[in-house]
Formats: C-alpha cells, structure tokens, sequence
C-alpha cells in the first residue's frame, strides 16, 4: 500500500483533511478552532503516526526537572536545571536558593528559557530527540501568598522529605514560571510553534492551559 493510497484510507477514519508534503502526510480533523495534526512517517514499511498535542501532554505528565537558560546582570548566559512540578493551569513552580547562579540571575532578568525533553532512546535520531522549550516569566512567590503552602506540599509529594528540610531554610524561594510561547519538536520535520490562542489573562487560567495553546507546524526547522 503505498502511503498516498494509506493516507487517503486513514483520513477517511479520521474524519480529517490531508497534506502531504515531501513524503510526511499531515491529518487535520475538524471543525476544531484548533488542528488535531497527525504526522505519519512510513520508513522501510514501518508506520509511525504521531499526535503532537499527544506528546506534549506526555511531557508534560511525565517532567520532574527542568533544563533552564538565565542571563545574568552582566548579560552572561547560564545554564542549568532544576525540580519542578507543574500546576493544573500550567504553570512551573521550583525551589531555588540564592546560592545558586540562577536565583540572582532571576532577581536581575526575570525572563528564562525553560527545556524539556526525552531520554535518549535507541529508536529516534539523536539529532531528532522530542523536546518541549518555553520561554517564560519568572516570579517569585511569597511565603505570605496562599498558594505558598498548597504547591509545596505538592513537591513534597512529589520529591519526598527532603522538602520538608528545604522549605525551612531562609536561603530557598518559590518561584512560577509561566510560559509565555514554545516550541516542541518531535522528529525531523516535525517541529511546532506554541502560541497562546488568547490574550485574556482570565481565559488562560481557567483553562488547561498548556493544552490548549494553538500549534502550528514549522516547516523549516527540526
């Protein structure tokens, strides 16, 4: 079956309008305001369908840790990573102290680039590994604001005791990180853009927030 006559059988099952472009075939059901988009790969007969909304919410489901990029008050770039959960409406919440590099950096910058991504896996190219990058705006939360207590009970169920230790040292601070755009890449030719679909503040939190962000495909980049 060659993948022409296989992408017209299974829009026909999904329901969906077709692309087909230098030989990935793209699926795009609706009337949704927002594509579901498939992306089919056929190499050596072998089919891979992949979802990205799908992938991003395993990403998401799955992270314990974030990748981080801050530029300090000398506008020198850092690198780093820190634990993390994630709140229902899509924020990022860690624990930082002010001995790290990337806290003062913070207090000067309060935009940092967060990454995401999967383990390596002997099935995908390590040129081509999954991964989820937002930029963010970063704010620190005061130990007074409500949700103080309630997300760091959250990462004590998450990372254990050693939460119980950390939030009584006057060293570490709550921080949110909210992303503000992103981009996920699931293979070659298979990277998307990740933008708000409104600028309502209200609307973003009240809905799941990271989910439902439009994502369109970017054709040029891997």
């Amino acid at each position: 079956m060659t993948a022409r006559v296989l992408s017209l059988y299974l829009a026909r099952i999904l329901n969906s309008y077709i692309d087909i472009e230098n030989g990935d075939i793209n699926f795009y059901r609706c009337p949704s305001r927002v594509p579901h988009t498939y992306s089919v790969m056929i190499i050596e007969g072998v089919i891979t369908m992949t979802n990205p909304r799908a992938t991003l919410e395993t990403l998401l489901a799955d992270v314990q840790t974030l990748q981080i990029a801050t530029v300090s008050a000398e506008q020198q770039p850092h690198v780093s990573y820190v634990p993390c959960i994630v709140s229902a409406d899509g924020d990022f919440y860690v624990l930082i102290s002010d001995l790290a590099q990337h806290t003062q950096n913070l207090r000067h910058n309060n935009q940092v680039s967060i990454l995401i991504m999967n383990p390596v896996q002997e099935t995908q190219p390590v040129f081509a590994r999954t991964r989820l990058n937002y930029q963010c705006c970063a704010n620190r939360i005061d130990q007074s604001d409500p949700q103080y207590p309630r997300f760091l009970d959250q990462m004590a169920q998450q990372f254990g005791e050693i939460i119980s230790l950390l939030r009584q040292l006057p060293d570490f601070h709550l921080f949110r990180f909210t992303p503000q755009t992103g981009s996920l890449v699931i293979g070659f030719g298979q990277a998307y853009q990740l933008n708000t679909t409104t600028n309502s503040e209200h609307h973003r939190k009240a809905s799941t927030q990271l989910l439902t962000w439009e994502i369109t495909l970017i054709q040029s980049e891997n």
